[in-house]
């Protein structure tokens, strides 16, 4: 991780556009493997999980068990604003 990070400081420094183009790559390559732990997960027995890392207040009901296995809460989301 560290080398990215010099990479993309100095991509920011020296090239605003590879900056964008290794932003999109690693968050495109980061989406690619969560749809990859989907599939395999798919083709078992067990149900896959919420992958997802936003919640939607409103999906709370969709939500309880997985939220259960995982050890969260709503209250941990949603903080008292």
């Amino acid at each position: 991780m560290q080398l990215i990070t010099r990479h993309l400081i100095a991509a920011a420094h020296n090239n605003a556009w590879a900056n964008h183009r290794l932003l999109a790559h690693l968050f495109e390559h980061k989406t690619h493997h969560r749809g990859q732990v989907h599939a395999m997960l798919s083709g078992t027995r067990v149900p896959p999980p919420q992958l997802d890392e936003f919640y939607c207040a409103d999906d709370a009901p969709r939500r309880v068990e997985d939220f259960r296995v995982l050890g969260f809460s709503e209250a941990a989301i949603w903080k008292a604003e």
